[in-house]
This record gives C-alpha cells, structure tokens and sequence, in this order.
C-alpha cells in the first residue's frame, strides 16, 4: 500500500502535538513568541503551491507515484530536486515553532528520512528511467533536499 506524502505530514504533525503534550522538553520559543510559527508555515505553503503550479504550467502530474510527462528543472525546482516535501518539511518546522518546546522538533529529521526513503527514491528511480542522462545531469546539478 502507498501512503501519500501528505499523510505522512499529516501524521508527523500529529506526533509533533502529542509529544508537546504528553513529553514536553525544554521550551524553545516563549509563549509570546510561538506565533512566529506561522512565517515558515506560510512559506512552507507557498513553496509547495508554487511547486504545483510549476507541475501544472508543464503539463505534469504532481501524483508522486504516476510517471512524470516532463521533468521539471525551474522556478523552484532549479534550488530543490523537492521543493514539495521542503515546503512540508517548513510547515512541520512552523508546527513546531508554534507548540514552542523541543520535542516536536525531534520529529522533522524523522519526517524528511521517511520521506527520502519512502517516495523520494522511488520517484528518482522512476525519473532516471523515464529521462535517463537529463535526470542524472539535472540531479549532479540540483540538491535532493536544499
């Protein structure tokens, strides 16, 4: 069974508040302050939209387990092989701000190996095969995460 990358998030969110809850560690962002958790959320957001939008401007699925018709190397995929699940990577990071101790933040490394080990290769492996030199040459080029 696939899970999508979303749930994934979804889920990693969601440990993020029961650790905060049941397991606080030290606070990291005093309560005055955890709403500053919403400036990486948004760019988190905006990041992935615009990844979206890029897909769709190439007439491309953003279905990360459908080949893709074209491989994407501009706008926010000429800094990230990913930007998609960088950009979810900043939401968890808001999510964590905002909750303002240090247990949440144990789970973004957590979310992102998941996500490279789970969707990240399978997707480059079917990016290698449909694209072949373009790939390996844009992924030399590009970093996988940043």
């Amino acid at each position: 069974m696939r899970i999508y990358p979303p749930v994934y998030m979804v889920g990693a969110g969601a440990v993020m508040a029961a650790l905060d809850y049941w397991a606080p560690l030290a606070r990291l962002v005093p309560q005055a302050w955890m709403w500053t958790g919403a400036l990486p959320v948004a760019v988190g957001l905006g990041l992935a939209a615009w990844s979206a939008l890029t897909f769709r401007r190439h007439r491309t699925s953003v279905h990360p387990f459908r080949r893709a018709d074209s491989l994407v190397t501009v706008g926010p995929f000429a800094f990230s092989r990913n930007p998609i699940y960088l950009g979810m990577a900043l939401v968890l990071l808001g999510v964590a701000v905002a909750l303002g101790t240090a247990s949440p933040v144990l789970i973004i490394p957590i979310f992102m190996a998941v996500i490279d080990r789970c969707i990240i290769r399978d997707e480059e492996r079917m990016l290698a095969e449909t694209f072949g030199d373009t790939f390996t040459a844009y992924a030399a080029r590009v970093r996988r995460w940043l």
